[in-house]
């Protein structure tokens, strides 16, 4: 008995020995080959050049010494008074084998470039951390604008004033000449340029590098209804950058200024085949419209094809839009609803409903046979009745003429 005592244990501390010499292999407790790369250049003993206002991509490759789980890659710049930072999600390693991962890094264009920075790669376990640090040094783009803000109004009614308020600055480590700052809504056709003038490099003593411009552009009095985009551009001979705004129009035409006529909302279709839907747009507004149609509602099952997709209608004129819709063989049974979108530019004046009874490959040509069947039963019936009724009235006239 004791000898079996002794042997147990003896075995449950082989085992714990066991256990512990597996945990302790498959624990990543170093990384070999490690490198560096950002654009191809390899930071083994150099010295990084990096602009303001870049996204810096970090590219890290490292051999796993030991398998690991949950290991995570990270980089982060500091000495900048908020994180510059990105970190990969956790990933497993096995020993001996090569991972290459990706960080970016994105610069703020307002970091000083007179200091050099540390850029630190961390290769993290649950019990490990791999450290590589390098040197970053910064500096600024030749020529560089940056729109710093655009504030208009968030409404502003059709045929009047929308004001912009336009702030540009000079990140570059050069004098921007002669800069010019720009103002648009594509969609409506309006657009105003201004002169901004010179913009000094922002280590200048005068500090004269940013400036703020005012631009009014008169919203047309025809202007639908609808969200619009508001371009801003600054630029000049060496560079450029654009901003972008959504403004909303309180404009003058409203949906009911379009009319759509539907022949057929629902229609049957089999597996496969195809059908189409007639539809007539009409344009009740006071001036000529352009039209954009498309359909949604159809992935997965079919494809839809409109003719027009794009047209354009005088006043008071109307046209004819078919919807051709081709059902997949292998579409679900059923009702399948289509959504058909009339757009003015990026404005929705108009929204139809369209339904789709997807039917069995050959259900409908068996109904039609059925219907064909029963009604030639039908109609032989009819002349059997007929011929019956005929023999009977020829007998009952015999008899008359007999007794007579």
């Amino acid at each position: 008995m004791k000898m079996a005592k002794k042997t147990l244990g003896l075995f449950f501390v082989f085992l714990t020995a066991v256990l512990t010499v597996m945990t302790a292999v498959s624990a990543l407790d170093n990384v070999a080959n490690f490198g560096v790369e950002v654009r191809g250049q390899s930071l083994s003993g150099t010295v990084l050049s990096v602009s303001r206002g870049e996204t810096l991509p970090v590219h890290i490759v490292f051999q796993a010494v030991g398998d690991g789980q949950d290991i995570q890659v990270s980089a982060e710049i500091k000495g900048y008074r908020r994180a510059i930072t990105d970190e990969t999600a956790r990933f497993d390693v096995i020993d001996g084998v090569t991972y290459d991962k990706y960080v970016y890094l994105k610069i703020p264009s307002d970091i000083s470039a007179n200091d050099d920075y540390l850029l630190n790669i961390e290769v993290t376990a649950k019990d490990f951390v791999y450290t590589q640090s390098y040197t970053v040094e910064l500096q600024r783009n030749s020529y560089t604008l940056e729109v710093l803000s655009v504030e208009t109004p968030s409404v502003v009614a059709a045929g009047k004033t929308l004001t912009a308020n336009i702030v540009v600055k000079n990140r570059g480590s050069h004098d921007a000449e002669d800069v010019y700052v720009k103002a648009s809504i594509p969609e409506l056709g309006v657009e105003k340029t201004v002169y901004a003038g010179d913009l000094l490099n922002a280590d200048s003593e005068h500090r004269d590098d940013t400036v703020e411009k005012t631009i009014a552009l008169v919203v047309p009095s025809s202007a639908r209804k609808g969200t619009y985009n508001l371009v801003v551009e600054a630029y000049n001979a060496d560079t450029s950058v654009t901003k972008q705004k959504a403004i909303t129009v309180d404009g003058v035409g409203e949906t009911t200024a379009t009319e759509i006529l539907l022949k057929e909302v629902s229609k049957k279709v089999e597996q496969g085949k195809s059908t189409a839907y007639e539809l007539t747009l009409v344009n009740l507004a006071e001036t000529s419209q352009s039209y954009s149609i498309d359909v949604e509602g159809a992935d997965g099952w079919a494809v839809v094809q409109t003719n027009p997709a794009d047209l354009t209608l005088a006043k008071e004129a109307s046209q004819s839009v078919t919807v051709y819709l081709t059902v997949s063989s292998a579409a679900t049974i059923g009702q399948h609803n289509l959504i058909v979108n009339v757009k003015s530019g990026n404005t929705m004046l108009k929204q139809v409903n369209l339904v789709a009874e997807v039917q069995r490959a050959g259900e409908i040509n068996a109904l039609t046979i059925s219907a064909i069947v029963l009604a030639i039963i039908l109609v032989v019936l009819i002349v059997a009745l007929v011929m019956i009724k005929g023999q009977g009235s020829n007998k009952v006239s015999d008899e008359e003429v007999s007794y007579y």
